[in-house]
Formats: C-alpha cells, structure tokens, sequence
C-alpha cells in the first residue's frame, strides 16, 4: 500500500516533469523559429508540460465547506482576488507603455528592435495572465 509521502513524491515528480519539459518546450520554440519540426517538438512538449501539471493534482483547490468554515480564509482570498486583478491592470498600463514605445519608433522607420521585443513580452505577458484570470473568474460560474 502507499503512504502519503510516496503519493506526494510522485505528484512532485511529475511536476518537476513537467517543468522541465515547459522550459524545454519554450526554448525550442524559440531557436526553432525557422525549422518546422523543432517548433512542433515544442509544442508538444509545451501541450504534454500542462498534462503532466494536470496528472500532478498540485493545483488542488481547497473544497467550499473548507473556505466557509474559516472566516479568515474566505478574507485572505478576497485580498488575493484584488491583488490579481491589481497586477492585471499593472500589466495592461505596462502594454500600453510598450505600444507608446512602438509607435514612437514606428515613426523614426523602426531604427531600434527592442521596442518590437518589449511589446511582443508584453502582449504576452499579458495574453496569458488574462487569460489566467478571466478563467479563473469564470470557472466558478460553470
């Protein structure tokens, strides 16, 4: 029978797994721009990096009678909650400033790279914690 730590070391593991294979995902995806099999390499591996997250159960939410039973933690969510979508709004503001930096350089004939660079990370940036948030935030209606 298995206990409770070898349960956790697997769950570990696989997330460790999985990290490894996100970062390795991510750094073919961008050497590999111009090959098409290193980029699909990938992203398969970036696609198997969030099914191993998923396997892993690391991301287990406490249960509603937990949350009702502790008034101090329903708080501490609440504060999380604004600080989130606090940093969601930083982010945006930070987009802003990045397409500012884009445009200013789009006028001058696009002599600079790095206006492009700090706008595509921030889109990204951005695309992705929104993404994070909208879900969150719809996923205790359904």
């Amino acid at each position: 029978m298995t206990t409770l730590k070898e349960v956790m070391r697997k769950r570990y593991y696989l997330f460790a797994i999985a990290l490894v294979l996100l970062v390795s995902g991510g750094v073919a995806l961008f050497w590999g721009v111009s090959s098409f099999p290193i980029r699909s390499v990938g992203l398969i591996a970036c696609v198997i990096s969030a099914y191993l997250v998923r396997m892993s159960n690391m991301s287990i939410r406490p249960s509603k009678t937990s949350i009702e039973s502790s008034p101090s933690e329903l708080t501490k969510q609440s504060r999380t909650k604004l600080i989130m979508w606090a940093v969601g709004v930083a982010i945006l503001i930070i987009l802003g400033v990045a397409y500012h930096a884009l445009y200013k350089d789009a006028l001058h004939g696009y002599q600079e790279t790095f206006p492009v660079y700090f706008f595509t990370g921030a889109a990204l940036v951005c695309a992705v914690y929104w993404g994070y948030l909208i879900s969150k935030y719809f996923g205790k209606y359904f």
